[in-house]
């Protein structure tokens, strides 16, 4: 099998999962509307985002951005695989620009994915050593 069928595969798996998938793998439980991201990415500068199980509105659309990239890529690298596409300029420049967009995309992704490990971090030692001390109902500043 080569590797854009591979590809597709993955992904045609992924969007099934998320249409007949478990309660939180799909995609009617975390995909929201642009005025929903703008709105979650504005409560995180305004420090006063809600917590999600499962994706956050941001989150989903950056899954939903890499989904149609690396589809993208696939399909053009497959392409250059026909007669009619071979070596083609075109689909050279299209697979670049889609494989800068999805390094694009996962650069944005992981502050995403470790800022809040690092306050849950922070939070969950502060409180430890909260009660290590013997205060464990004072606040930290």
């Amino acid at each position: 099998m080569n590797s854009p069928a591979t590809v597709f595969a993955l992904v045609a798996s992924r969007l099934l999962a998320g249409i007949v998938g478990s309660r939180y793998t799909r995609f009617a439980q975390f995909v929201r509307g642009p005025s929903a991201v703008t709105s979650y990415l504005g409560d995180i500068a305004a420090h006063r985002e809600k917590g999600y199980l499962g994706h956050n509105p941001a989150g989903a659309a950056m899954v939903l951005a890499l989904l149609v990239t690396i589809c993208g890529i696939a399909l053009t690298g497959w392409l250059q695989t026909t007669d009619a596409f071979w070596a083609s300029a075109g689909c050279r420049h299209s697979i670049s620009c889609l494989a800068t967009r999805s390094s694009f995309w996962l650069a944005c992704t992981l502050p995403g994915c470790f800022l809040p490990v690092c306050v849950i971090t922070k939070t969950s030692f502060a409180r430890w050593s909260r009660v290590r001390s013997g205060r464990p109902n004072q606040a930290t500043t």
